[in-house]
């Protein structure tokens, strides 16, 4: 759910962690980093943010827009995020998973790990 946009570098979107807005490399390994995840501020109504940077983009300024338009209707980004789960993406291998899936079987692949391992 990364933030991208042409000529700038890949941005925190939804979800975010202590180096924020860097995102860590492709098929780094960050020891700790699942438990530093959270949900980006920019989004949360409750902390001020707007949930509608969900469907326009944005929320690392307007560079980043997707919707320029405004318009209520407007979904390309949302799908576009849908899309992303399925593409494959480089992982670490020292996680013990393998190194090249979409997010779905890479999900699939670690309760699998998990449940070999208890």
């Amino acid at each position: 759910f990364a933030e991208t946009a042409p000529s700038q570098p890949n941005a925190a979107g939804l979800f975010t962690w202590p180096g924020a807005p860097a995102i860590p490399a492709s098929g780094t390994l960050v020891n700790g980093l699942a438990g530093s995840i959270s949900v980006n501020a920019a989004f949360d109504p409750s902390a001020g943010g707007s949930a509608a940077l969900l469907r326009d983009g944005g929320a690392n300024g307007a560079a980043y827009v997707s919707n320029t338009s405004g318009a209520a209707s407007y979904s390309d980004l949302l799908i576009a995020y849908g899309n992303k789960l399925d593409q494959p993406m480089a992982f670490d291998s020292s996680a013990g998973i393998t190194a090249t899936s979409g997010v779905s079987d890479y999900a699939a692949n670690a309760i699998g790990w998990f449940e070999g391992v208890r």
